[in-house]
């Protein structure tokens, strides 16, 4: 098993390897208190592929979560496993 490795300041880094990807959690976060922890996660090739991800998995939700005369606010908190690295947030709002 390969260990992260603790940077001068303080953090922690998941070590570096030829081929190998990176298993992305993606957390979503209401406004009204509701929070879905991914606990599975998902492997991609970059932290951009994964902030992609979050841009497109907002836009889904904000379909999902519109409430008429309501505003809603939707975090998504992208983490490596040891940190939050990216994150999405909307606000929807309708009439």
């Amino acid at each position: 098993m390969t260990r992260n490795r603790r940077e001068p300041n303080g953090t922690e880094t998941a070590p570096a390897c030829y081929g190998c990807m990176t298993r992305y959690f993606f957390d979503y976060h209401c406004s009204d208190g509701a929070a879905t922890i991914d606990e599975t996660g998902q492997e991609l090739d970059s932290l951009d592929a994964a902030r992609a991800m979050a841009l497109a998995a907002a836009g889904d939700a904000a379909l999902d979560m519109s409430r008429d005369g309501q505003e809603v606010r939707l975090t998504i908190d992208v983490r490596d496993g040891v940190r939050v690295v990216a994150g999405a947030t909307l606000t929807i709002s309708t009439k």
